[in-house]
């Protein structure tokens, strides 16, 4: 599959042009500070894909940075997840503190689960090198908790009317459909197994493709102004009572001791 290789490539290339051309405008207009694990989110990613580029596939060396580099990226995962959490939710500080400690909560009790699902799933999967077991295994784990957790902040973003800024809404859209069509990924293949890596590897790259220009291409610094975000179409009283539930409910939770 020569021509899926080179598709592969172009993709990949495509990607770190729009890494460079995004973090360029970050820099240049000084959104980095804004947005900082945002920043090191692209910074990794790219990279990770320019040194795994570099080195040779099955080789030793080539297996040894992909898994070195994945911690960094569950590190990045975890960063941005909170950035967005008190991004989307800075208006509301009494929920974002809650919504912090229900998070770190949650991620204690499904971990585990999460673990056990994904030695459920590679049970009897044979492998000349074992450690890709575990290290696959703990990769599911985190990407199921992240998932859920991510749901979680995905959900008041479009339940409820928040004014946000253009590029936040953005940097959200963008990350959040990466990161479920990579976890998506992650399951097919854990199912089905090598028979589908290559094109796997094809899909993700082209969904990073598509996301770091569609980041590349919006996130700015007119982008900074903020508007009312609203997934529904809904009649003003409506929102407004919906605002309201959001605000009765920060208020109730900015009343409790930490």
């Amino acid at each position: 599959m020569a021509w899926a290789r080179i598709i592969d490539w172009a993709f990949s290339l495509g990607s770190m042009l729009a890494c460079g051309v995004l973090l360029w405008r970050l820099g240049r207009a000084g959104l980095w500070r804004n947005y900082p694990a945002f920043s090191l989110f692209v910074v990794v990613e790219v990279s990770r894909d320019i040194l795994l580029w570099l080195l040779t596939p099955h080789h030793n060396a080539y297996g040894q940075a992909f898994v070195i580099t994945g911690p960094l990226r569950w590190a990045c995962d975890a960063f941005v997840l909170r950035e967005l959490c008190l991004l989307v939710l800075r208006n509301y500080l009494g929920i974002a503190r809650v919504s912090r400690i229900i998070l770190l909560v949650f991620l204690m009790l499904v971990l585990p689960v999460s673990i056990l699902i994904a030695i459920t799933a590679f049970a009897g999967e044979a492998t000349n090198f074992p450690i890709l077991h575990y290290y696959r295994t703990v990769v599911l784990g985190v990407t199921i908790c992240i998932t859920v957790m991510l749901a979680v902040v995905l959900s008041l973003f479009v339940w409820f009317p928040i004014e946000i800024s253009q590029n936040i809404k953005a940097y959200f859209t963008g990350y959040a459909f990466y990161f479920y069509a990579k976890a998506a990924v992650l399951l097919i293949v854990t199912r089905h197994g090598r028979i589908v890596d290559r094109v796997a590897s094809l899909f993700i790259n082209l969904v990073f493709f598509l996301a770091t220009w569609y980041w590349a291409l919006r996130v700015n610094r007119a982008g900074e102004q903020i508007v009312r975000v609203s997934s529904f179409r809904r009649t003003p009283e409506e929102e407004t009572q919906l605002r309201e539930q959001l605000e009765r409910i920060n208020d109730l939770l900015s009343e409790l001791k930490p």
